[in-house]
């Protein structure tokens, strides 16, 4: 069926759900139709698609929090992951990544970005307007699930989306860490020693990790604490890994290994750790930067040549 067709049926089903004479649902309607996928489309009529919506509009308004929320619902052969968000990288990515780890592959579902204008009390009362924030939903299906298990699973998602959420906005943040404490080994001399030059090639490496090469997703350094290590995800992630290499006391310039920790985030793998020794102007002020996240596709293809 043609998308014109299949928004058109949409819009005309429109006036069989509760919001269907509402500006604003209907203005979300015309946001959302554009953004679903063909594999959602194939498997769900125009009818049942605004009952969806209609689910996803309900949801959106209840959704006043800073943090991501997420609820959860059965129907007789299904059951239903709704979450919420301020938009950003990695949402999607991390929800389907928490329920494979479930053992539950989701079945269809969609992911909806809207911009969208609230009033004091967080009532929406703007759609689609440029200078309003974006916000992020997503409607996933899983085969049915029971009690316990489909909380426990929720809460997982709620649980990594949160860790998502301090990842994204802490990148910036990571990314001048490793930038200034690569400075700090890149600073020359006055004699050129073999300590002089296992600091540039430690540098090297670190403006290397930034140039897309790494997803950085935690970093210690000096009193900063980001990302995954950040203290206010610290009841959601365990950092004793992260901690084991600050506590290390050998003199080793430069470690890499595979941590502990299996990503929550993005996608899958054992999390790579990256322990840097830093000089500071005396050897007594040397610092220790560490580094958790994961190399990427093209780190990892790269010709070594």
């Amino acid at each position: 069926m043609a998308l014109s067709a299949y928004a058109e049926r949409m819009t005309n089903a429109a006036s069989s759900v509760e919001h269907g004479s509402n500006p604003l649902f209907l203005a979300f309607v015309q946001a959302a139709i554009s953004q679903l996928r063909g594999a959602y489309l194939s498997r769900t009529e125009p009818e049942q698609a605004i009952f969806h919506l209609a689910e996803a509009w309900d949801f959106l308004n209840k959704a006043v929090h800073s943090e991501p929320v997420v609820a959860v619902d059965t129907t007789a052969s299904r059951s239903v992951f709704c979450s919420w968000m301020q938009d950003q990288t990695f949402i999607v990515d991390t929800i389907q990544l928490a329920l494979r780890k479930s053992g539950r592959r989701h079945v269809i579902g969609f992911n909806l970005v809207v911009s969208v204008g609230r009033d004091e009390s967080g009532a929406v009362i703007r759609i689609q307007d440029p200078a309003d924030q974006l916000e992020s939903l997503t409607r996933f299906e899983t085969e049915k699930l029971e009690g316990e298990e489909l909380l426990t699973i929720a809460e997982v998602i709620r649980r990594n989306l949160r860790l998502s959420q301090q990842v994204v906005s802490d990148f910036r943040s990571m990314n001048r860490l490793v930038t200034r404490c690569a400075s700090q080994l890149a600073r020359r001399d006055e004699v050129e020693d073999e300590q002089s030059r296992k600091n540039m090639e430690s540098a090297a490496f670190l403006r290397w990790l930034t140039s897309d090469n790494f997803i950085f997703m935690g970093v210690v350094g000096g009193e900063k604490r980001l990302g995954l290590a950040h203290p206010n995800v610290s009841s959601l992630w365990d950092t004793a890994s992260i901690d084991e290499l600050l506590q290390d006391t050998s003199d080793t310039d430069l470690r890499v290994r595979k941590g502990r920790n299996e990503s929550v985030v993005h996608r899958s793998g054992q999390l790579d750790e990256i322990r840097v020794r830093v000089p500071g102007k005396t050897s007594d002020e040397d610092s220790v930067l560490v580094i958790q996240g994961l190399f990427t596709f093209r780190a990892v293809t790269q010709s070594s040549r």
